[in-house]
């Protein structure tokens, strides 16, 4: 009887490391993470961000900060384009901006030839905040702290405005993109509180 127990024991315990084998080599990694910054708050922790891994389709460089959009041609969840397109402009049309975050690495310039068939990694490759504290850039005669998030791509290049106090065509079509936590009051990065 003892030894019946221990050649289920036995049997049991090489299961249990055949099964962890087995489901550890089913796992991909995930490029996707959330990310808890290294310096500490007053309450012990960073504000965490979260990061997607993406492919920047338009033949240009991304900087930290720039503010992408979705590539609707390629409808793929991974392609982005820099963002070209203003709220204000288009908000006669109703037509909404598909931002998608804000780079929060460098992507450098690959030449066209390479640049048409998205890769998993590559020069074009690069991470984007989707979601929590990031610094993103902003139109500062355009903002306001503390007001949501609008598309101002058109206006300055690649980033964010806020949308105005009074109701407008801009705040009638415009995303739940996050906030502007503090205008720095020059063109450029400021903290923002992504909710995408």
């Amino acid at each position: 009887m003892k030894n019946l127990y221990k050649v289920l024991l036995v049997a049991i315990a090489i299961l249990f490391v055949a099964g962890s084998v087995f489901a550890n080599s089913e796992i991909t990694s995930s490029d996707n993470a959330v990310i808890f910054g290294p310096v500490m708050g007053p309450k012990g922790i960073t504000a965490p961000v979260e990061v997607i891994k993406v492919y920047l389709h338009s033949q240009a460089s991304a900087s930290v900060g720039d503010v992408v959009a979705w590539n609707m041609t390629a409808i793929d969840g991974y392609t982005v384009d820099l963002l070209t397109f203003d709220q204000d402009t288009a908000a006669a049309t109703n037509v909404v901006a598909t931002v998608a975050g804000v780079m929060v690495t460098i992507t450098s310039q690959v030449s066209s030839a390479s640049s048409s068939t998205p890769k998993a990694t590559g020069p074009n490759v690069g991470y984007m905040a989707i979601r929590g504290f990031c610094p993103a850039k902003v139109d500062t005669s355009r903002a306001e702290t503390g007001r949501p998030l609008i598309a101002n791509g058109a206006t300055l290049t690649y980033s964010f405005a806020t949308a105005p106090h009074t109701a407008s065509a801009a705040t009638k079509t415009s995303q739940d993109i996050g906030v502007l936590l503090l205008d720095a009051g020059a063109d450029g990065l400021m903290r923002v509180w992504l909710r995408m």
